[in-house]
């Protein structure tokens, strides 16, 4: 069966071909899972902290570990030392399937809209159904891709370049989550330095990921 592969190009055609065929969509599913997210953490937070942290300095340990923000830290490379081309062919299977895991958390996503238009009778902007979509369809398979990537391994003598291609894909899915205005592609888009690391190193579907 023919593999079909979808490019961020691919994946902004998807979203404009959204905004024209959804009359209206709501955003309200995003704040309403963000509000529940965020208050599930931070009754996970108090409940877990207020014990353990005044008889064991280990718990304030992982937290500063996530970062000061709250934010988790790019993932530190694992794995074995891997000869370059065995490692461009396993990096762009895992870039590989970023935007094919994207296709059904769109068309999830998509329908939810839809679902939110008749509940809420009311219209929202293109941008804000752009930004729904890449929040809900977009980030998850990076969290996926990034994942796999620090368990890869890394090619023998290049070590430090597979810390940086993690830390650039993590540095795009963080770029999004945070500014889902952000473009895809092009000047300013937070995948510019993935793709100007993976492209320079021969990979060829981590450019297009």
């Amino acid at each position: 069966m023919e593999e079909i592969v979808f490019s961020r190009a691919f994946v902004v055609g998807i979203l404009l071909m959204a905004c024209f065929a959804l009359a209206a969509c709501g955003s309200g599913s995003d704040t309403t899972g963000a509000g529940s997210t965020d208050a599930t953490a931070a009754d996970t937070t108090e409940a877990g902290d207020s014990t353990e942290a005044t008889n064991d300095g280990s718990a304030e340990e992982d937290t500063t570990e996530a970062g000061e923000d709250g934010s988790s830290a790019a993932p530190t490379v694992t794995g074995p030392s891997l000869k370059k081309a065995e490692y461009i062919k396993k990096g762009d299977e895992i870039c590989g399937k970023v935007p094919q895991a994207f296709q059904p958390l769109f068309q999830k996503v998509n329908g939810e809209l839809k679902e939110e238009e008749k509940q809420q009778k009311k219209k929202f902007s293109a941008a804000e159904k752009e930004e729904a979509v890449k929040l809900k369809a977009a980030v998850p398979p990076l969290g996926t891709a990034l994942e796999e990537f620090g368990k890869l391994g890394s090619p023998a003598g290049d070590e430090e370049f597979a810390q940086e291609v993690v830390d650039a894909l993590d540095a795009a899915k963080t770029g999004l989550e945070e500014d889902p205005s952000l473009p895809f592609t092009g000047k300013g888009s937070p995948f510019e330095e993935f793709v100007k690391l993976t492209k320079g190193y021969g990979f060829q579907s981590c450019p297009r990921l």
